[in-house]
Parts: structure tokens; sequence; C-alpha cells
């Protein structure tokens, strides 16, 4: 592929203009501002880098263990089948789901914009879609090479409707799949996010009426300071329920994709279409939900509250 730069360059752009259809479409279902916008565009890039620890994975246990699980799978009886797809697609689909996590986690985590359910979701799907970018450009690559004969043949390779469908399905089908396990995903970490941000919010109100005392300067001060401190520390019981919700999040986002992958390869694949249309519609419905914008809204107004409260006694 080396050899024939502009056919890369044309897979590539196959690959990312589906990429930002899918983003744009999720960007679309809720109102989001230009910094939402610019972290879900970072989001997405940074996804690409989770495709490395599974790669990784494959690569060290291709070459030192001489394994493979397709191989292994078709290589079963029909009993073994079942009991090794659901294991084997378990670890595989849990190993991508936290690599995707780990970068929509390290991204996002600490950035302000982040403060509704909605935004769980959407940044958590922007990785997804930078993480399946490169995975599909890594197929078709490899398609590339082995439906064409001798030298690559531009040409030829775009008449073969063998190499065409794989590009349809692996842009609409398995761009989609791992936008929707991941939004789920998104839904739980969303969920963890807002609670923190809801315990920070009751702490800094329970603190304010602590220190909040008409004509005392320094202690107006320093309630700025502590207001305005992003790290600001919150009850160990609130960590523990959001691991907790991240952990649940997990576990469903994994056994989504486990059941995608199963269904695919035990040639049972008409069950897989109601399973997609059930899961976009959820994940379409809660971003549509109103109770997305009511921590936003309310943040919003306890902000707008305290520096009232602190122009008063500045006076």
């Amino acid at each position: 592929m080396i050899e024939h730069p502009g056919l890369l360059i044309f897979l590539a752009m196959g690959a990312l203009i589906p990429a930002g259809f899918w983003l744009w479409l999720y960007y679309r279902q809720v109102y989001m501002d230009k910094e939402d916008k610019k972290w879900m565009i970072v989001t997405f890039f940074c996804g690409i880098f989770a495709v490395l620890p599974v790669l990784g994975v494959n690569y060290l246990l291709k070459t030192f263990a001489n394994f493979e699980l397709i191989n292994f799978v078709e290589d079963a009886t029909l009993a073994q089948r079942i009991p090794l797809v659901i294991l084997g697609f378990m670890i595989m689909g849990g190993l991508e789901e936290y690599a995707k996590f780990v970068i929509v986690r390290g991204v996002n985590d600490k950035q302000q914009a982040f403060n509704r359910v909605a935004d769980g979701i959407e940044y958590a799907v922007a990785g997804a879609l930078g993480f399946a970018f490169i995975e599909n450009l890594a197929y078709f690559a490899v398609a590339a090479q082995e439906y064409s004969e001798g030298p690559i043949n531009f040409v030829a390779l775009m008449s073969d409707s063998t190499f065409i469908q794989i590009v349809i399905a692996r842009n609409m089908g398995t761009m989609l799949v791992h936008t929707l396990f991941s939004g789920f995903l998104g839904y739980y970490y969303g969920k963890a996010k807002i609670l923190g941000l809801q315990a920070e919010i009751s702490e800094k109100k329970k603190l304010r009426k602590y220190l909040l005392v008409k004509g005392v300067k320094a202690r107006v001060k320093r309630l700025r300071m502590i207001w305005d401190n992003r790290k600001f520390p919150v009850p160990r019981a609130i960590h523990i329920k959001q691991d907790e919700l991240i952990a649940e999040g997990l576990m469903v986002a994994i056994v989504l994709h486990a059941t995608y992958n199963s269904l695919l390869h035990l040639d049972v694949s008409y069950l897989i279409a109601p399973l997609i249309i059930g899961e976009f519609a959820l994940i379409m419905h809660e971003l549509h939900l109103e109770k997305n914008l009511l921590v936003y809204d309310l943040e919003k107004v306890e902000r707008t509250e305290i520096r009232k409260e602190l122009e008063k006694s500045v006076e």
C-alpha cells in the first residue's frame, strides 16, 4: 500500500467522510456550544489512539502464542463454538471498550463544558468514531490488497462489488455499532460526572453558608477561590458511586459488543438488525431528553447566585 499513496488517501477519505457524517448526526441531536464542538473533535482524533492497545494485544497473541480468535472459533466444534465465541468476544470487546473509554475520560474528565448526561454520550461517541475510523482504514487497506490480483488497479478495485460491499458495511454498520456500544457507556459516564457536579455544588453551598459573612472581605476572597477550584473535594461516597456507575456502563457496553460479534459469527445475523435499531432508538431518546439540560441550568443558577452574594458582601 505504501507504493500507492493516492489509493491510501482515497481509502482514508472513504473512512473519514462517513465518520464525519456520524459525528454530525449525533452532534445535531442536542444543543452544544463551540466549546462542546471543539472537545468532540479533539476526542475524535484522540480516539484513534485507542486502537494501539488492541493491536498490541492481537500482535502479542499472534506472535508469541500463534493465536487468532477468529481462527480458533472457526476450528472449534459447534458445541464448543458458542461458549468460545461469547468468552472470546467478551474479552476482546472489553479491551476495545475500555481502551476507548480511557481516551474519552482522559480528554474530557476535567473540562468544564462537560456538565450534562448528553455530553457523556456525545464525547463517548466521538471517541468511538475515531477508533472506528482508523480500524476501517486498516481493514480497507488489507481488503484492497486481497481483492487485487497482482499490482493494485484503482479502477478495477472501485468496480469490485465485493470490495464496495465491505466499504459500505464497515462504514454504515460497524461505525454505527461502535457508537452505540460507547454511547451506552457514555450515558453512565455522564451520570457519574453529573453526580460529581451535584455533590460539588452541594458542598460549595454548605461552605458558602459558613464563610459568607457580610463585610469580611478575606472570607469572600477565600470563597471565590474555592468556588473556582475545579478539583473541589467531594465526599468519598460520591467517588465510589461514580466508579460503580462507570463499571456498570462498561459492563453494558461489553455485553452489547460481545452479543453483536457473537450473533455475527454464529450465523444468526438476522437478529442484529432489531438489536441495532433498538439500541439506536434508546440513544437518540436519551439525547433528546430535556433532563440532560437541568444540571447545566442548575450550575448556571448557582454561579449567578453566589456572584451576587459576593458582590453584596464586598460593598
